[in-house]
């Protein structure tokens, strides 16, 4: 499992990494990563993706229910 610690340090997350600060599987993170959802992605090259720890915690900021509300 992946530290808080090694969030704040890390300039970018791999899937894998960014799939457990969300306690999400990677096909689930894929499936909220642009163009199908709203998380946005850095592409390194052509292929690899890797996720900004400061957007990935800006993005559970923006998606946190309000309190009483019912999920």
């Amino acid at each position: 499992e992946i530290s808080f610690d090694k969030i704040r340090q890390a300039p970018l997350l791999t899937s894998q990494e960014a799939a457990q600060v969300l306690r999400v599987s990677e096909r689930t993170l894929y499936a909220l990563t642009k163009p199908r959802g709203t998380i946005p992605k850095v592409l390194v090259g052509k292929r690899l993706v890797r996720y900004s720890p400061q957007v990935l915690q800006e993005w559970i900021q923006n998606h946190l229910s309000p309190p009483g509300s019912v999920a």
